[in-house]
């Protein structure tokens, strides 16, 4: 339990953040432009989201990785591979 909460940490509290903002800005706003502002809270969700949360490119080929083993000259070579998905 703890494990999943850690690694979802960042999603939890982002959702509860935007939900104390939209709840905030829904009770200062009138009746006819709620639904305005769920979406724009929503939209805004989503494309936070999606960029806080977007890992990070790195630009290592597996040419540059072929590369660096065939520098071992004879010696072990340790590769650690890390993939983010």
């Amino acid at each position: 339990m703890i494990s999943i909460l850690n690694q979802y940490s960042g999603v939890i509290l982002l959702l509860v953040i935007v939900t104390a903002v939209t709840a905030f800005i829904l009770s200062r706003a009138p009746q006819k432009r709620r639904p305005f502002v769920l979406f724009v809270a929503f939209a805004s969700l989503l494309l936070f989201g999606f960029l806080f949360f977007q890992p990070e490119r790195d630009n290592v080929s597996s040419s540059e990785v072929q590369t660096l083993l065939a520098q071992g000259n004879g010696r072990p070579v340790l590769l650690e591979l890390y993939s983010d998905y």
